[in-house]
């Protein structure tokens, strides 16, 4: 339960790539990152990760920011745009100007940071570990004493080594050092139960001391791909034609689309010289009319194809030869638990808020609908980190909930962290808690499970305290056999057996459903 097996710096190795393409001239020559230099160009090609920090010097894309930033949102880049590590490239390939080394990009300078960060918080010591120091020699003493006592007065030495037998016999820590372990094994195997993996035993503890919880929002709090609002799949009339076009992309939007196909048992319908449009949307030609998916200033009549501005309106519209036929709505839909997890959270006193690299408008609705007042939108990772660091240094004890890349940094320095099963990868490696499934509502029986942890791990260090407060003296003076004092110890470390079990009987607070 003590060990912490946190593969930090291994997640991120698996997304930063080996190398890249740099590109002199007509040449393309593979180059291994650290051979990189400032000023030399790269090609990032459809599907790839953007390798190292740069601008963009040639081409228009769009790229998954999610991992980075945390936007729901792909965001439209060309040329003079910056752009970093991690960014995921959705449409044509694109050329890039290195503007940071590899060991100082984005992802090689959060890893650092993780490092230190992770490493920092081993140095938390258990009430037990601290209380064995003085433990043992407190015993031992106790035992030498009661020798030299006893032979002494009785002169008996066999006597008096009996005496000195009972009283080691009768003080082993068996009940002491079971009070944290046992109570947190039972605690562990609970919280699998219910779905939950403890990556920290220590976390149990830390938990119980929590005060303030801190949500990310896309991917935690909404679903972490854009999907097709309820509205449109019950009431649209195209939405085969949309969502047979859509299925010509790979764009978060083109998905959300097509997955509706699914939702409605629509069979696919065929296009002639499909074709996608980076930044604008897809066309195809079917029974002779042009069909078109995508922005509304380029799939109306007298759109420019030219117009990539990038917008922040979540919207695509299917239209014929020019005309509008439909628009539909792209949402991050929140989680159904998500509301029921917020008033209970607020009605046990804790403080709430929302930290998001999304877009201020979008994070604002989700926390005005899960009756949240503190809200932050656009926030880099880093702006993340300050925000944790700034309550921790107003003594307030942090639960962060996150699951994305630009979550992890924030995630590590928290007093607790959770990251749900669809979390990145070096998300969950940096989580205290990870949710097997994908319910909030597990929120709740973490932090009950985690509270009567607490409490019992106080019992426990009570019962073992008063029996050594009893048997002690009982033993110096003379009353107490090996055989009793054996049986003594025995029954201390069963009662604190049996007193972590309680654990498993009773039904902790927030566990109600």
């Amino acid at each position: 339960m003590r060990e912490k097996a946190r593969n930090t710096v291994a997640g991120f190795s698996r997304l930063i790539p080996k190398g890249a393409i740099v590109v002199d001239g007509s040449t393309k020559v593979f180059t291994a990152l650290e051979q990189i230099a400032v000023g030399d160009t790269l090609l990032v090609k459809p599907g790839d990760r953007v390798p190292l920090d740069g601008t963009l010097t040639l081409g228009v894309s769009q790229l998954d920011c999610s991992i980075v930033t945390g936007e729901s949102l792909p965001r439209t880049v060309r040329v003079g745009n910056a752009v970093v590590s991690g960014m995921l490239n959705l449409g044509n390939e694109f050329q890039i100007r290195v503007t940071a080394k590899s060991d100082q990009s984005f992802l090689a300078q959060t890893a650092r940071s993780l490092e230190t960060a992770t490493s920092s918080r081993t140095s938390y010591h258990r009430l037990a570990d601290k209380a064995s120091k003085l433990y043992a020699p407190v015993v031992h003493t106790a035992a030498l004493l009661t020798f030299i006592y006893w032979f002494v007065a009785s002169g008996d030495w066999h006597q008096a080594l009996t005496y000195a037998i009972s009283v080691l016999i009768i003080t082993c820590p068996c009940a002491l050092a079971l009070a944290v372990p046992i109570v947190q094994v039972v605690a562990a195997s609970r919280l699998m139960e219910a779905g939950i993996l403890v990556r920290d035993g220590e976390a149990l503890e830390r938990l119980a001391e929590v005060d303030t919880v801190v949500f990310d929002k896309t991917g935690t709090l909404t679903s972490s791909r854009p999907c097709l609002h309820k509205s449109n799949i019950e009431q649209a009339k195209y939405l085969s034609i949309a969502a047979s076009l859509a299925d010509h992309s790979s764009h978060p939007y083109s998905v959300a689309i097509s997955k509706s196909k699914d939702d409605r048992s629509n069979s696919a319908i065929s296009f002639d010289n499909a074709a996608e449009y980076p930044g604008l949307g897809i066309e195809g030609v079917r029974n002779d009319k042009l069909y078109r998916l995508g922005k509304t200033s380029w799939a109306v009549a007298g759109g420019n194809s030219q117009d990539i501005q990038p917008t922040n309106i979540p919207t695509v519209t299917l239209s014929c030869n020019g005309k509008l036929l439909e628009t539909y709505k792209i949402t991050n839909e929140v989680d159904p638990s998500a509301r029921g997890v917020m008033q209970h959270l607020r009605k046990a006193g804790y403080q709430l808020s929302i930290l998001s690299g999304d877009g201020v408008e979008s994070v604002k609705s989700v926390a005005e609908y899960l009756g949240v007042t503190e809200y932050e939108g656009g926030r880099l990772p880093q702006d993340k980190t300050l925000e944790i660091e700034n309550l921790t240094q107003a003594e307030k004890r942090v639960l962060f909930v996150g699951d994305g890349l630009n979550d992890a940094l924030a995630m590590a320095i928290a007093h607790v962290s959770l990251a749900p099963t669809n979390a990145a990868d070096i998300s969950r490696n940096s989580a205290d808690f990870v949710l097997l499934k994908n319910n909030l509502s597990a929120i709740k029986t973490i932090i009950g499970i985690a509270t009567k942890t607490q409490s019992l791990i106080k019992q426990n260090f009570g019962i073992a305290i008063i029996y050594n407060v009893l048997a002690l003296p009982l033993a110096v003076l003379g009353y107490v056999t090996p055989l009793i004092a054996a049986v003594a110890m025995s029954i201390s470390s069963l009662l604190v057996v049996l007193n972590a079990l309680r654990l498993r009987s009773q039904k902790p607070v927030g566990m109600e459903r």
